[in-house]
């Protein structure tokens, strides 16, 4: 009974593993030329204060933990990642009374574009990014968090996007 419990097991795990298979982001058949990336801070459209250079710094995270490529200064990287918050719009959600809000939602908007160094052809873009997130009224510690959070989860749609593609 024990051998066999193995045998299976073993037997899935070598078709797991021939197949392909792998965990979201862990995954990458980069061209072998791309070793290296510059992340730009971000042209920033919004009127939150250091929330391009919040972006770019959560981007250059997800590549250090990623692994994948190394980060580089412009001069010398492979490929270029920049990037451009379109617009981030506050909207009120929920009223307590008619000129009393509760709730508001943030409206991010943002592409991204990752080129070539030596010759500038886009490599992978995306122009319709989207995130949007709830926090209470009145509450800037709320603000400021959820702005973390959208940076956050903002860089690691990029980054798995871009690692996906190839």
């Amino acid at each position: 009974m024990f051998l066999r419990n193995w045998s299976i097991l073993w037997l899935v795990s070598l078709f797991v593993l021939g197949c392909g298979y792998h965990f979201a982001g862990t995954g990458s058949n980069l061209p072998p030329w791309i070793k290296t990336v510059y992340v730009a801070t971000w042209e920033d459209r919004s009127q939150e204060a250091g929330f391009g250079a919040l972006i770019a710094t959560e981007i250059r995270n997800q590549f250090e933990r990623g692994g994948k490529l190394r980060l580089a200064p412009e001069d010398k990287a492979d490929v270029i990642l920049t990037g451009e918050i379109v617009s981030l719009e506050q909207r009120g959600l929920s009223y307590q009374s008619y000129a009393q809000g509760v709730e508001n939602r943030l409206i991010l908007r943002a592409r991204a574009r990752l080129t070539s160094r030596r010759d500038g052809k886009i490599i992978w873009e995306n122009r319709s990014l989207y995130r949007e997130e709830t926090y209470a009224t009145g509450s800037q510690a709320d603000k400021e968090r959820i702005l973390e959070k959208m940076a956050y989860d903002l860089a690691e749609m990029i980054y798995h996007q871009i690692m996906e593609y190839f």
